[in-house]
């Protein structure tokens, strides 16, 4: 992994964050910021896997600031899109949404995109 190995641990925590907030928001289906209520909000922010991802956000954000200390920003911040790449497929496998050909073409060009930017 050598020197990328903070990025790939901030795509990982930044997923596994995404994902226990997309689980959140599944119990929170009919949420509206309108009209605004502060104890709406915190019991959003409050719920158990609200708090899973804010947490994992944080890792994420921290192996990030690892990460910058030895990759150039313009070679790590592309490198973000390898998590849209795995959120595509596990979106699929855990929130049944659609797998698409022309998302799937999309997966591919930022793979390859990566790929370049990072030789």
């Amino acid at each position: 992994m050598g020197k990328y190995q903070n990025i790939y641990l901030a795509i990982l925590f930044n997923i596994v964050g995404q994902i226990a907030l997309k689980w959140s928001m599944l119990h929170f289906k009919d949420f509206s910021i309108r009209p605004f209520s502060i104890l709406k909000v915190l019991r959003l922010m409050l719920a158990p896997y609200s708090l899973i991802g804010i947490t994992f956000y944080a890792i994420s954000a921290i192996f990030w600031m690892l990460a910058l200390v030895k990759v150039p920003l313009s070679v790590a911040y592309p490198m973000l899109s390898i998590g849209y790449i795995l959120i595509f497929f596990i979106s699929i496998a855990l929130f049944g949404e659609p797998f698409k050909v022309i998302r799937l073409l999309g997966v591919f060009l930022i793979t390859f995109g990566v790929y370049l930017i990072s030789q």
